[in-house]
């Protein structure tokens, strides 16, 4: 008995998507040449202060709090990677302020208020032979990433073209790109739970209340980067030059071996000549509306890209040194307190921000040792305030406050 066809018994075929990975490209070779200029290197150190013996990080990219990274975490783990390192480091961040002068304003606040030890250097990321020179410059790249927008990240393999060990959040195409232990160090992120919150996000989106930017900077805002582990990785990488060579030169091989155009390029004619045979041969597929990729909840649309998400299970401790001083500090900084304006949803008038008071309990209940997980913490208050007790927990882990991890053995 012959088989029957999907279309005789009233079936459709199930077209799968077909997905290769096939990464941008640099060309390491010319990144190479402009980091091995070791009398380039001497000259912008010299001309920032930077002595032989200073460390100095580097970022590359836009300086934009709301399309690519709030920088307080990373301003806080300099902080203290120089503290526990005994090492004097810099922080140069190379780009530019797409908010110009306000947005400028608004880092070197939050540079005072995290960084106050760290000279912190803001310089022009479209000066091409700036950019060039400070690959020549610097000892470690340094990228907490935290926005959904960033899908892939070109910056940390220039950055491994040019030798540099790198501390990057384990986020997205991050994860891909560098492996943890060989080229640098990746540090876990954590996003918010599915639900109320990230529904009111994608409505007042949906109806163009809020622009795209305000949509991803929001989900940003309440996504944390592990300041602790990137703190010990970069004061790891500042005591030890041998470590940041054997790491710069891995990540030397995996851009000639993986990211290099040579390499990128010959995947993409390959791509294109498969699916030229595929396309030969296959059925016209059904015509079909695609979703909108930014019209749900992004708590579950973008949940892969970070390392955990929190739940009520989630463990919390306060960090060593942390206290009523910090809460007070967020007060006073305006990127802390960014997206002030949003509220629970677009018909209802609760704010989702938590009072000072409320997050003074939150911090003295997991310090006391009365909540030690998120659920604890949240069963302390009641239902109506527990939507923005649950934000606060993310903001306060987000700027190093609170603990999401155990202790590393």
């Amino acid at each position: 008995m012959g088989r029957l066809s999907g279309r005789a018994v009233g079936g459709n075929r199930q077209h799968r998507p077909h997905l290769p990975l096939v990464p941008l490209g640099v060309d390491g070779a010319r990144l190479a040449a402009l980091a091995d200029r070791p009398a380039v290197r001497a000259a912008l150190r010299e001309e920032l202060g930077i002595g032989p013996d200073d460390v100095l990080v580097l970022w590359v990219g836009r300086l934009s709090f709301f399309e690519k990274a709030f920088p307080q975490p990373m301003f806080r783990a300099v902080e203290e990677a120089a503290r526990s390192s005994g090492k004097r480091i810099h922080f140069a961040l190379a780009g530019w302020f797409p908010g110009a002068d306000a947005d400028r304003r608004r880092y070197e606040q939050a540079a005072r208020a995290y960084a106050p030890s760290v000279p912190v250097h803001f310089l022009d990321g479209g000066d091409r032979d700036r950019v060039g020179s400070l690959w020549a410059a610097a000892d470690v790249f340094l990228s907490l990433i935290d926005n959904v927008q960033e899908t892939f990240g070109i910056t940390p393999i220039e950055a491994m073209a040019a030798g540099l060990p790198e501390v990057v959040s384990d986020w997205d195409g991050y994860r891909y790109t560098v492996r943890d232990g060989e080229d640098g160090f990746l540090i876990p992120t954590l996003i918010g739970p599915a639900g109320r919150f990230g529904e009111s996000i994608a409505i007042r989106h949906a109806l163009q209340m809020e622009s795209y930017q305000s949509y991803v900077g929001m989900v940003a805002h309440s996504t944390a980067v592990h300041v602790g582990r990137a703190a010990a990785a970069l004061a790891e990488l500042a005591r030890s030059p041998g470590l940041r060579r054997r790491m710069g030169a891995a990540g030397r091989a995996r851009v000639r071996e993986t990211f290099d155009w040579a390499v990128v390029a010959g995947q993409v004619n390959a791509l294109v000549d498969e699916l030229a045979a595929i396309r030969a041969t296959a059925e016209t597929a059904p015509a079909g509306r695609a979703p909108n990729p930014v019209g749900g909840d992004p708590y579950r649309a973008f949940a892969g890209f970070a390392t955990g998400v929190l739940s009520p299970q989630t463990g919390l401790t306060v960090r060593p040194g942390v206290g009523t001083h910090d809460l007070e500090r967020a007060r006073r900084v305006d990127l802390d307190t960014a997206y002030s304006f949003w509220r629970a949803s677009p018909d209802e008038c609760t704010h989702w921000r938590a009072s000072p008071d409320e997050c003074t309990q939150i911090l003295e209940l997991i310090a006391d040792g009365a909540a030690g997980t998120v659920k604890a913490v949240l069963d302390r208050f009641p239902e109506p305030q527990r939507f923005r007790i649950e934000r606060a927990v993310l903001l306060m882990a987000k700027l190093g406050m609170l603990d999401w991890l155990p202790a590393e053995g």
